[in-house]
């Protein structure tokens, strides 16, 4: 994706981020702006190739975006552990 599609696709973020009212204090959103950040969640993680497609509830996609997150936060330390391996050493 371009950097101009990915800036355009966080200025539409940002503004349905602002799809919500307040009741007592608390933020309120409605239900389609819900269903829409849902949908946008989907298409951030990639599909697992033995899950048949279907509407993931939103439970089992919460556990898909935490799982996806573990790995990208793993593939991060690995590259960082393999930068300090064959980077020169400055000693």
């Amino acid at each position: 994706m371009s950097r101009s599609g990915r800036r355009r696709r966080r200025r539409t973020l940002l503004k349905h981020s602002r799809r919500c009212h307040h009741i007592n204090g608390r933020r309120k959103q409605s239900k389609a702006a819900v269903a829409e950040r849902l949908q946008t969640l989907r298409t951030l993680i990639p599909p697992k190739p033995d899950v048949v497609k279907e509407a993931a509830a939103s439970d089992r996609l919460f556990k898909e975006t935490a799982d996806y997150i573990l790995l990208l936060q793993t593939q991060v330390e690995v590259l960082k552990r393999l930068v300090d391996i064959y980077s020169p050493s400055t000693e």
